[in-house]
């Protein structure tokens, strides 16, 4: 008897949760052209599309090596490469806000199958770099990544989107918007004539005319944000209480940071994997067990050198953490001395 209960419970449970489904279905499918869910499902479609495409040349190539067939899987692998601004869209303005309302688990699962989608697709172009297009290794690289994508959208499209857009406000869809153009997008081009019309004035740009003073001088508030872009280092700081308050907007900026960051706890901001650190850093600033710290890794072909400082009052209180990130691949190279100015043609 009690079995049959359980049982008939599962029944209604499924049968709510189909029903909750097929109603995030239908009020996805009445979203505006340009809305950023709207945008993702149309990048879902053409994604679709391009795996299909995939698989044809695939099966292509198989019976004819030729070098026509090979170049056009290359141009279709390009366009594949796209995905990586469609999934960075979602970890940078989608996540954060579902994790500060409760959606965690759902995250890290997406999160540990997009990794490995990255990481074979950056195989996958090493084998194109070396001219390895042989049909077999290609197909055993592709596959996965042919059966996890679906997979995927169909996560993003039943649970991380209907999550969305039940949990966002309208403000936090404008924001969204406003930022989306700073990533990029995967294969479309998508309506910006709901994001034009919908800005909220919350979030329009600032006046750069305020004049900011410091200790020794003061400049225009734009003036000061132009001179950050030229500085050759990514600066952020993290407050007393873990929330990111500040970055500086460099000109080629080593890891993503956009304004949707601002204002959320630091650990929402960093890989999964290098959570540990981040924490224990902190700890030990906060409990005076150090000052500083700091990493060196080679990232995408480049050096990148990380400094941690804690930063004090008078007192020695803890304020918070400045981060410094520099590409220092060139600085490794320099040799020697250079006294004479280069030679620049006009």
């Amino acid at each position: 008897m009690l079995i049959r209960g359980i049982q008939e419970e599962r029944l209604i449970l499924n049968d709510i949760k189909r029903v909750s489904s097929m109603l995030a279905s239908s009020k996805l499918a009445k979203l505006p052209s340009g809305h950023p869910l709207h945008t993702f499902m149309q990048e879902n479609r053409a994604i679709e599309a391009l795996l299909e495409q995939f698989k044809f040349i695939l099966k292509q190539i198989k019976q004819n090596q030729d070098e026509a067939l090979k170049l056009e899987l290359r141009a279709k692998y390009n366009l594949l490469l796209d995905i990586k601004k469609h999934y960075l869209r979602q970890e940078e303005l989608l996540f954060p806000l579902l994790q500060e309302r409760g959606m965690h688990k759902p995250l890290s699962l997406w999160r540990t199958n997009i990794d490995n989608i990255r990481g074979r697709l950056l195989r996958i172009e090493e084998l194109f770099s070396a001219n390895l297009i042989f049909p077999q290794s290609i197909e055993n690289k592709i596959k996965p990544i042919l059966q996890t994508i679906p997979w995927i959208i169909k996560k993003e499209e039943t649970e991380i989107f209907p999550a969305a857009l039940e949990k966002f406000s309208e403000d936090d869809w404008f924001r969204i918007a406003s930022l989306s153009d700073g990533f990029g997008y995967c294969i479309i081009v998508p309506d910006r004539d709901w994001q034009k019309s919908s800005i909220s004035p919350k979030y329009k740009e600032i006046e750069h005319s305020q004049m900011i003073s410091f200790s020794t001088g003061r400049m225009p508030q734009g003036l000061f944000e132009r001179i950050m872009e030229y500085i050759p280092l990514q600066i952020s700081f993290i407050d007393a209480e873990d929330k990111l308050v500040y970055f500086s907007p460099t000109k080629v900026p080593i890891f993503r940071r956009t304004l949707a960051n601002l204002g959320r706890d630091v650990y929402h901001c960093h890989p999964p994997k290098s959570i540990n650190h981040v924490n224990r850093i902190l700890k030990d600033f906060k409990t005076n067990k150090r000052d500083e710290e700091e990493f060196w890794i080679n990232h995408q072909g480049r050096f990148i050198y990380f400094q941690y400082h804690a930063v004090r009052d008078e007192k020695g209180a803890y304020l918070g953490t400045l981060e410094r990130i520099q590409d220092a691949t060139r600085l490794r190279e320099i040799q020697g001395e250079k006294r004479l100015l280069s030679n620049f043609k006009k």
